[in-house]
């Protein structure tokens, strides 16, 4: 905007001055015009001359006076008219002079303004962004917080998870064990062993799944030795299923006969008495093998009881 009054005002003073810069002819005297001659001082020269006789001088008009007055005339009236286009133009660049003082002024008065609002902006701005970087803060902090609660109740409810399941694990798997059904003593005459019978039971609430077992019967001292390993046979029987309550019949008959003298004392596990031991594998309605081990020993008293021994009986 200024440039624009700038470049108008340079164009105007430009013609103005063109205007006023006409060549102007000199004035020229006419005869008309000319001084006149004293006729005294005329006489006194020539008298101090010598004393000669006066001379008379006539004026005369030139013929054209009256054009060259009025050349003059027009000549002063345009001079006087190209004074008041400057003095108009003067008042003109003094006029524009104070509108480019008044716009610089509103202009420097706007950029003052202007920059105590982009400062006052600024500082409101500078404080929000900070309230807003600590709220972000006290977001996050929150948000670690929950993280933290919400990582301790994911492990609690894993572990609620996992001690619910193993509890409804062990209420509703099956469990197999070994339940005496009785023995036979050794007869001679009738040709027979020390033989012992077992029922494995399914005491749990669901079925037991490919039950098979290994039986082992024999005549050993008692106590048992601390170094015996319940040996058994590697052939396993059976793979059927046992539901809730079922069982089934095994049987094991010792290898040798027991000497007659021995006979009695066996009966009564005096030193000697029969021992039956094996193990059950199954498993349970969540796919996971189990196993029962089990060893008893039999006495007749005067019936065929059994004990059992405080070694291989686990379960798993």
């Amino acid at each position: 905007m200024r440039i624009l009054l700038l470049a108008l005002l340079l164009v105007f003073t430009n013609s103005v001055l063109g205007q006023s810069q006409t060549p102007t002819r000199p004035a020229t005297t006419s005869p008309a015009q000319a001084k006149p001659v004293n006729p005294r001082q005329s006489a006194n020269e020539s008298q101090y001359v010598g004393q000669a006789t006066p001379v008379v001088v006539e004026v005369l008009p030139a013929k054209n006076a009256d054009a060259l007055a009025k050349q003059q005339d027009a000549l002063e009236r345009k001079n006087a008219k190209s004074e008041r286009s400057m003095v108009w133009a003067t008042w003109a660049l003094v006029g524009i002079t104070g509108i480019l003082a008044w716009y610089t002024a509103s202009l420097w008065r706007a950029t003052v303004k202007l920059g105590k609002h982009a400062e006052a902006t600024s500082l409101k701005q500078g404080m929000e962004m900070q309230a807003s970087i600590a709220e972000a803060n006290r977001a996050a902090r929150a948000i670690e917080e929950l993280a933290k609660s919400a990582a301790i109740n994911s492990v609690a409810a894993t572990e609620s998870v996992t001690t619910l399941k193993d509890r409804t694990v062990r209420q509703m798997r099956a469990y197999m064990c070994a339940e005496f059904y009785g023995a036979l003593p050794q007869d001679s005459v009738e040709s027979t062993k020390f033989e012992g019978r077992v029922w494995l039971v399914n005491t749990g609430n669901t079925p037991a799944h490919k039950v098979s077992s290994s039986v082992k019967a024999a005549i050993l001292p008692n106590p048992l030795p601390d170094d015996f390993d319940f040996p058994l046979s590697a052939r396993k029987e059976g793979g059927l299923v046992l539901g809730p309550g079922q069982k089934f019949f095994t049987t094991a008959v010792v290898d040798d006969y027991c000497p007659d003298v021995e006979v009695e004392g066996t009966k009564r596990a005096a030193n000697k008495a029969l021992f039956i031991w094996g193990i059950a594998d199954y498993e349970d309605i969540f796919s996971e093998k189990r196993s029962t081990s089990f060893c008893l020993m039999v006495a007749w008293t005067p019936e065929a009881t059994c004990f059992y021994t405080t070694r291989h009986n686990v379960a798993s």
